[in-house]
């Protein structure tokens, strides 16, 4: 007996769903992960082609498309607020459009030159262990690790720059091996005092 091979229907373009998927969900901004979850919503935005709506200043409101834009807008800001943790929603969520909540979080979390956070991938990187993870896991993480400290401080031949960061670096360093101990460090003790002013 031959069986017959049917072709399925493809969907057409328009059937397709207008607005994102679920996938901003799948990645929730946290105070240490702005630039992983900042890119990761730019590519979804950039394949739906609804990035003006965090780039660029909403258009008039006496212009005729302007509610075409609303609409897109609210589809935008809805999705935005999925991919937010409870706290970071909390900050947000009066927010009058999709860019003041995209610009917003950027204010937040976007400076480039935020040396805390530098510090963080630093320790994060050097306590990396392998414990349980497969070669290409352990891999993958320190390479995230290592493209966010990229971003944050981007290769660079200007020798200010490069002194600058020797600097921060033996302070790195120094801040590493005293672990959680500086945590609770204490402040009042008058023989610690005078290491502190």
């Amino acid at each position: 007996m031959v069986l017959e091979q049917q072709s399925l229907p493809l969907p057409q373009l328009s059937s397709l769903p207008p607005q994102p998927p679920q996938l901003f969900s799948s990645l929730l901004l946290s105070s240490s992960n702005y630039i992983q979850w900042s890119g990761f919503i730019k590519t979804i935005l950039s394949a739906y082609n609804l990035e003006d709506h965090i780039l660029q200043d909403p258009p008039i409101k006496s212009n005729p498309p302007f509610k075409e834009w609303q609409k897109k807008d609210n589809q935008v800001f809805v999705h935005l607020l999925l991919s937010l943790d409870e706290v970071h929603k909390s900050m947000v969520a009066c927010s009058p459009n999709a860019k003041a909540l995209w610009d917003h979080l950027s204010a937040l979390y976007g400076q480039t030159n935020n040396i805390g956070r530098v510090f963080e991938l630093r320790r994060q990187m050097a306590d990396m262990r392998k414990d349980n993870k497969t070669l290409p896991q352990l891999f993958g993480e320190f390479g995230n690790l290592w493209s966010e400290l990229e971003v944050l401080r981007p290769p660079t031949t200007d020798p200010t720059e490069i002194i600058k960061r020797q600097n921060e670096d033996k302070v790195f360093s120094l801040l590493m091996t005293l672990g959680d101990s500086i945590l609770n460090y204490e402040i009042g003790n008058s023989e610690n005092a005078k290491y502190l002013s």
